[in-house]
């Protein structure tokens, strides 16, 4: 892990506003994957993500920040 990334354990979901997105949602926090694979675009699947916060995108989804992934697994 390097500074600054973000540890994730949470399930992957598939909001249907704004025209529908691919979502990964914690406890706490729903965050928006800018380049989550075709592999886990699975609702209700179960992952363990590395990611970086993108500061420099902008989303029209306004579900929570928006996080480029760096490593990801199923769990």
């Amino acid at each position: 892990m390097k500074d600054g990334e973000l540890q994730i354990e949470g399930e992957v979901t598939y909001k249907t506003i704004e025209g529908g997105f691919w979502a990964i949602q914690d406890q706490d926090q729903t965050y928006v994957p800018v380049n989550l694979s075709e592999d886990y675009q699975q609702d209700g699947l179960n992952v363990e993500v590395s990611a970086n916060e993108t500061k420099d995108k902008a989303s029209i989804y306004m579900a929570g920040p928006m996080i480029e992934i760096v490593s990801i697994r199923k769990r």
